[in-house]
């Protein structure tokens, strides 16, 4: 059985269900960052997906959705960014690695 791919982890407090369009507003660094490696993935035909879990204080769930970026609504000056996502499909975190 081949090893689960690694996907970047968004947290918040909501869900995303598949076929779900959510728009997200990208302040933080770290999310830049993750969304910047997302289009570089789909620039280069591989799949930029990230996984958007329920996160509630400091906890986080295991079990989210993985979304793709539809569509770049917004790029601000300060580098935030407004994005629309599409909920993919669910899934399971199996394993948290830590940058």
């Amino acid at each position: 059985m081949p090893d689960p791919p690694i996907i970047p982890l968004f947290p918040l407090s909501l869900v995303v269900f598949p076929g779900e369009r959510r728009p997200l507003h990208i302040f933080e660094e770290r999310y830049k960052q993750m969304i910047k490696y997302c289009r570089e993935c789909e620039n280069s035909g591989k799949p930029g997906e990230f996984m958007i879990v329920l996160a509630d204080d400091d906890e986080v769930t295991t079990i989210g959705s993985t979304v793709r970026i539809c569509r770049i609504l917004r790029e601000h000056e300060d580098g935030r960014l407004d994005i629309m996502t599409i909920g993919q499909q669910r899934c399971r975190m199996v394993e948290r690695l830590r940058k």
